[in-house]
C-alpha cells in the first residue's frame, strides 16, 4: 500500500486524533494575534538594515524629525490672506499647542530682512500693521516667500514638524485628532492638511477600510458555493477553513515580527480564494463520487486524486508568492512570505482538519443534493474541429500582449496612491493647484568641513548649482541659506550678493540665528553649519522623472566639486522605483523555472511539461497588456500581478494535464482523454476559478491603489488563464497528440 493511502485511510479511520492534532497546530499560531501590531509610516517599505534606512538615519540625525504636517489655508471668503494676518498668527499659536509639534513656520512667523541707518533689522512680517505695507514687503521678497504664500496672497501654507528623536507613528491619529480640533475654532478658514503625519494617517484608514471588504467577498463566495453544491453545510466547513488559516497566516505575521501595513492589507482577501480552491476540489470530486461509492469510499477517492495534485498545485502557488518575496522592498517581501505561508497551511489543513469535519457531518452531507453534472462532448468535439483556429487567436494574443508590455513605464507615485475622490488626494490636487506645486525634495550639500557652510567661494559654487536648477522648467522655486544671507547683503546695498570672507558670512549667519528658533535653522543647515539643506520645489509628480532630474542636478554639483546627497523621505520613493524591474524580472525569473521544475517532476516528460507551459505564457502576457490599456505604470502593485498570476494560472493546468495523462492510461486515445479530464476537473477549475475572481477582484472597490490595481488586474488574468485551459491546453493536446499509442507511454 502507497503510503499515501496510509495516510488517507488513517484520517478515515481515525477523524478525531487529526482533528485535534489540527486544532494544537491552529492555536499555536493563532495565539500570534495576542501580538498584532500595525505600523503605518514612510519607513514600511525598507527593512532597517537597508541602506535606505541607513540614508534617513544619518538625515535624521543632522537634520532631526523628517515627520511634518502641511496645513493649506484660506479664508471661505476668498479674499487675501493679508487682511487678516494677525489671524494666520493665531492659528500658527494655536497649532504650536499640539502635543509633539516642535517648530511651526508660516508666512506669519517669516521676517523682513531690511537696513535702517547702516543696521539690518530681520522684522516677523506679523509686525506690520496695515495690508498695503505687507503686501509690499511679502512682494519685494516673493522669491523667499514663495513657498509659504501664492502669487495671489489668498491662500498660504504652514509648515508642521514633530519633535525629533523617537518614532511618533502610532501617534498620529492622536496628534491630528487634537490639531483638527484645534483647527475648528477658526471657522472662517478652509484647512487642508497633508505631509506625512496626514498621509500615513490615511494610508491607516485605509487599510482598514479595505479590509471591510473581505466579508462581502466572503458572502459573495458563500452564496456561489451554496448554490453549487446545494449544502450550506458543505459550504460552510471551507469558509471556516478560510477563516482559520487568514487568521493563522496573521499570527505567523506576528511571530515573525511584521508589522501590519497596506500592503499586507491584501493578505485576507488573497488567503480566502486561496484556501478555497484545494477545498472545492476535494468536495467537488467528492460530490461525483456519490453516484457509484458510499461515502467513505468517495471521500477516499476524493483524497487520493487531490492529494498530489492539491500539493503540487500549493507548492506551485507557494512558488510564485515566495518569489514575489525576494525583494528589497519590505512590504512586498512579507507579503510573499505570509501568503506562502497561508497557502501551505491551507493544504495541511484542507485534510487534516476539513476531511475529518466532513466526515463529521456525514449525515447533512450524503443528504444534499447532487451538484449537477454535464455533457462535454459537444465542446470537446467544437474544439478539436477548431484546434488550429484557437491556436492562431491564442498566438495573436500573445503577440499583442508582449508589444503593449514593452511600451510599459516603470514608475511610482506613492501620494497618488490614493483614489481620486479619496479626501487627502483631493485635497493635494487642491494645494498644488493653489501653490503650482506638486512636490519637494532636498539636496543636502556636504561641505566636509564644521562651520563649511561660512566659506563664500562654496556658497558660490552653490549659487550655481542654484541657478542651474531655476533654468529647469517644472522648477517653481528654491529656498537655501543664500536667500537669506543674499536679502541681507542687497539691503546693505554691497555689490556682492555673497561676502567675500567667511567672517563676514558668519556675521550674517550669526544674525539670522539670533531672530529664528533651532528648528527653522534646521531647514537651512545643521547646527555644525557643516551640511546646507537645497530645498527644491517643482511640479513633478512621479518619481522616476523626479529622479532622473536629481540625478541630473547632482551630477552637475559634482562638477563642481561639491558632494551632495538626498534628504527626506524622497529617497524612499526613488528607490521603491528602482527595485521594481529587479522585483519583477527576479520574481517572474524565479517563479518560470521552479515552476517548470515542478511541472517536469510532475509529468516526468519534457514535452509534457512544455506542452503544460505554454498555455501560461497567455495570462502572463495578458498581465502586461492590462497595465497597458489601463494606463498604469510598473509600480509596486502591478509589478506582482504576472509571478502571482503564473504561480496560481499553473494550478489548473496541473489538474488537467494530471487528468489527461490518467484518461490516457485508460482510454489510450486523445480524445477520450481529454473528455475525461473535462469531467473529472473542469467543474472544480471553473469553480475555484470563480472564487479566485471575486477573491482577488473585490480589491477593485479598495482605497489602497496599489492593492486595488493588483488585485482586479491579477483577478482578470486568473480568468484568462481558465479560458485559456479549456480552449488553448486541448487544442495544444490534439495538435501535438495525434498518435495515442505515443501518448500513451507519457
Amino acid at each position: 500500500m502507497k503510503k499515501s493511502d496510509i495516510f488517507i485511510n488513517s484520517i478515515i479511520d481515525s477523524p478525531k486524533r487529526y482533528f485535534v492534532a489540527s486544532l494544537v497546530f491552529i492555536f499555536i499560531f493563532l495565539a500570534g494575534l495576542l501580538n498584532f501590531d500595525a505600523w503605518f509610516s514612510n519607513r514600511i517599505w525598507f527593512d532597517e538594515s537597508h541602506e535606505v534606512s541607513k540614508s534617513l538615519n544619518i538625515y535624521e540625525e543632522i537634520f532631526h524629525n523628517i515627520d511634518g504636517i502641511l496645513i493649506g489655508v484660506e479664508r471661505k471668503e476668498k479674499n487675501q490672506v493679508t487682511d487678516n494676518f494677525q489671524e494666520i498668527d493665531s492659528i500658527s499659536e494655536e497649532i504650536e499647542l499640539v502635543k509633539h509639534i516642535a517648530s511651526v513656520e508660516s508666512i506669519s512667523r517669516a521676517s523682513s530682512i531690511e537696513t535702517r541707518n547702516d543696521d539690518i533689522f530681520i522684522d516677523a512680517l506679523s509686525s506690520f500693521e496695515h495690508s498695503e505695507e505687507l503686501n509690499l514687503k511679502i512682494s519685494d521678497q516673493s522669491e523667499y516667500f514663495k513657498h509659504l504664500i501664492n502669487n495671489d496672497k489668498n491662500f498660504t501654507q504652514i509648515l508642521v514638524r514633530l519633535n525629533s528623536g523617537q518614532d511618533l507613528s502610532e501617534e498620529y491619529s492622536k496628534i491630528l485628532k487634537d490639531l483638527n480640533s484645534r483647527l475648528s475654532k477658526f471657522s472662517e478658514y478652509n484647512f487642508h492638511l497633508l505631509g506625512s503625519v496626514p498621509s500615513n494617517d490615511a494610508f491607516r484608514e485605509m487599510a482598514f477600510q479595505d479590509n471591510l471588504l473581505i466579508p462581502f467577498s466572503a458572502v459573495f463566495i458563500l452564496l456561489f458555493l451554496i448554490y453549487f453544491f446545494r449544502s450550506i453545510i458543505i459550504v460552510f466547513l471551507p469558509i471556516v477553513l478560510s477563516i482559520v488559516t487568514i487568521n493563522m497566516s496573521l499570527g505567523f505575521m506576528s511571530y515573525c515580527g511584521i508589522e501590519y501595513n497596506n500592503i499586507l492589507a491584501a493578505i485576507p482577501g488573497v488567503l480566502l480564494a486561496i484556501c478555497l480552491a484545494d477545498a472545492i476540489h476535494i468536495i467537488s470530486n467528492l460530490f461525483l463520487e456519490f453516484e457509484n461509492n458510499s461515502f467513505e469510499d468517495s471521500l477516499r477517492i476524493s483524497m487520493r486524486d487531490n492529494l498530489l495534485p492539491t500539493l503540487l498545485t500549493s507548492i506551485s502557488t507557494v512558488i510564485s508568492f515566495y518569489s514575489i518575496s525576494l525583494t528589497e522592498i519590505a512590504p512586498v517581501k512579507h507579503l510573499g512570505w505570509i501568503i506562502s505561508f497561508g497557502t501551505m497551511t491551507a493544504w495541511i489543513l484542507s485534510f487534516t482538519f476539513l476531511c475529518p469535519l466532513i466526515i463529521f457531518f456525514k449525515k447533512h452531507i450524503t443528504s444534499a443534493r447532487q451538484m449537477k453534472t454535464f455533457d462535454f462532448m459537444p465542446f470537446v468535439k467544437m474544439v478539436s474541429r477548431f484546434k488550429y483556429m484557437i491556436c492562431v487567436v491564442f498566438s495573436i494574443l500573445i503577440f499583442i500582449s508582449i508589444y503593449a508590455s514593452s511600451k510599459l513605464i516603470v514608475d511610482s507615485d506613492p501620494l497618488s496612491y490614493f483614489k481620486e475622490t479619496n479626501e487627502f488626494r483631493k485635497s493635494l490636487k487642491y494645494v498644488s493647484d493653489k501653490m503650482k506645486i506638486d512636490r519637494n525634495v532636498d539636496l543636502i550639500v556636504d561641505t566636509g568641513v564644521a562651520d563649511g557652510v561660512k566659506d563664500p567661494e562654496l556658497l558660490r559654487k552653490v549659487k550655481k548649482v542654484v541657478e542651474y536648477i531655476q533654468k529647469k522648467e517644472k522648477v517653481t522655486n528654491t529656498t537655501s541659506v543664500l536667500d537669506v544671507l543674499e536679502r541681507m547683503t542687497e539691503v546693505l546695498g554691497t555689490n556682492k550678493k555673497i561676502p567675500n570672507t567667511p567672517k563676514e558670512v558668519a556675521e550674517l549667519l550669526f544674525l539670522y540665528e539670533l531672530n529664528s528658533t533651532p528648528e527653522l535653522q534646521d531647514e537651512l543647515f545643521d547646527s555644525s553649519k557643516r551640511y546646507l539643506k537645497l530645498r527644491i520645489f517643482w511640479k513633478i509628480k512621479n518619481s522616476s522623472e523626479s529622479k532622473k532630474e536629481i540625478l541630473d542636478i547632482q551630477n552637475f554639483a559634482k562638477s563642481l566639486d561639491i558632494d551632495s546627497f538626498i534628504g527626506g523621505d524622497f529617497i524612499i520613493f526613488i528607490n521603491i522605483v528602482d527595485k521594481i524591474v529587479n522585483t519583477l524580472m527576479i520574481s517572474l525569473g524565479t517563479a518560470a523555472v521552479f515552476v517548470f521544475l515542478l511541472v517536469l517532476f510532475v509529468f516526468k516528460d519534457f514535452k509534457t511539461a512544455l506542452i503544460a507551459m505554454l498555455p501560461n505564457f497567455v495570462p502572463i502576457t495578458f498581465a502586461g497588456f492590462l497595465v497597458h490599456i489601463n494606463g498604469l505604470f510598473l509600480d509596486i502593485g502591478t509589478s506582482m500581478i504576472a509571478t502571482v498570476t503564473l504561480g496560481i494560472a499553473i494550478d489548473d493546468t496541473i489538474h488537467f494535464v494530471t487528468k489527461y495523462v490518467s484518461g490516457m492510461k485508460i482510454y489510450n486515445d486523445t480524445f477520450k482523454a481529454i473528455e475525461h479530464s473535462f469531467k473529472k476537473c473542469s467543474m472544480a477549475l471553473i469553480q475555484t476559478t470563480i472564487v479566485l475572481f471575486f477573491g482577488f477582484g473585490v480589491f477593485i472597490f479598495a482605497d489602497f491603489l496599489p492593492n486595488h490595481n493588483f488585485g482586479y488586474l491579477t483577478a482578470i488574468c486568473i480568468l484568462m488563464a481558465l479560458i485559456t485551459d479549456l480552449f488553448l491546453l486541448p487544442a495544444i493536446l490534439f495538435i501535438l497528440d495525434k498518435d495515442s499509442k505515443r501518448a500513451s507511454k507519457v
